[in-house]
């Protein structure tokens, strides 16, 4: 099919979706949040917040024949323990995914650190001798690459880089769409603050953020920190098959002069598709980004939909170069 551009995904009409939990015990991690359609489904993972909110806005534009499930974490409702081993989580994953779509190839994505999730799943899924085709939305082993030490640069300089992407994204963006765009900015910063400093969500600084949105799930924060944990406690492992990367366009200081976000040839041999998003990382998913994310979601479903498992990259001399392209690294 034809990709379709941001406008036209825009003017489409915009569906309602309800996220509402099952109760317990029939909960589930793997949420059907659109799951009507005729090819095979596209599984998202939840970020480093454990929600799949963010899916919702692309739930609301994708096209009717592609169904679309998330998994968020356990324990963001607050009535189980959160997990905090990443290959668990990932291998829990699997099972329910399994139950949807018993075989593969799957489409499978991840963004943030849900990124990490799926490249974990897609290699136990390969283990299996059932790999899918994956996909990386802003997510790589960025401060590996560098050999940087993140801690003392954060405290040194994110909130001045937090205000500069901000900035950049905002004054990108006209009429209603930058008021849309300043609430998600203050609740989302509101909420990591006090994430970081372990606050009651129940507390002050989470009321002055909720005047701005949604009220967080009750196990927001233990559900943070135990994903934190497991991110902490988990490296990146090779993984010989070809994938897709989107990219924002706008990157923290130590991962916007690299190409793949820090995806060496140790760890991604096969060829990397890198497609370019405008936007900084979680507001990819706000107007009106989300319409050119959409885009590029519909026809990466389109080409990988129906066709075979990849196969291991051919390490030879005649094989094809692990390095995306020069035009695509400076398409704008």
């Amino acid at each position: 099919m034809v990709r379709p551009t941001a406008k036209e995904v825009r003017a489409r009409p915009h569906r309602d979706t309800n996220f509402d939990p099952l109760p317990l015990p029939e909960r589930r991690r793997l949420v059907p949040i659109k799951p009507d359609g005729s090819l095979p489904p596209l599984f998202l993972v939840h970020g480093w917040f454990g929600e799949i909110f963010h899916f919702k806005r692309v739930a609301e534009r994708l096209r009717d024949d592609i169904p679309l499930y998330g998994f968020e974490a356990k324990g963001i409702w607050g009535d189980e323990q959160p997990e905090n081993d990443l290959p668990t989580i990932a291998a829990g994953y699997i099972r329910e995914l399994r139950e949807v779509q018993p075989h593969g190839p799957h489409l499978l994505g991840g963004f943030s650190l849900g990124g990490l999730i799926a490249w974990e799943m897609a290699r136990q899924l390969a283990a299996d001798g059932d790999p899918p085709h994956l996909l990386s939305i802003d997510v790589g082993p960025w401060v590996r690459a560098t050999g940087a030490q993140p801690r003392r640069f954060r405290r040194l300089r994110l909130p001045f880089a937090t205000a500069w992407f901000h900035w950049r994204n905002w004054s990108g963006l006209r009429g209603a769409s930058r008021g849309a765009y300043a609430r998600q900015a203050y609740r989302d910063e509101m909420r990591r603050f006090a994430g970081i400093l372990h606050l009651d969500p129940n507390g002050r600084l989470f009321r002055l953020a909720l005047r701005a949105g949604r009220r967080p799930p009750r196990g927001h924060i233990a559900t943070r920190i135990a994903l934190n944990e497991a991110m902490s406690a988990w490296d990146y492992q090779p993984y010989p098959y070809p994938f897709t990367l989107f990219r924002g366009k706008i990157q923290w200081p130590l991962g916007r002069n690299l190409p793949l976000l820090g995806f060496t040839p140790e760890l991604a041999p096969a060829p990397v598709e890198v497609r370019h998003l405008p936007g900084h990382h979680g507001y990819i998913f706000v107007e009106p980004h989300v319409n050119e994310l959409v885009a590029e979601l519909e026809d990466w479903v389109d080409r990988h939909a129906g066709q075979p498992a990849p196969t291991p990259f051919d390490a030879t001399p005649e094989a094809a170069p692990h390095s995306p392209t020069p035009a695509e690294v400076a398409r704008p």
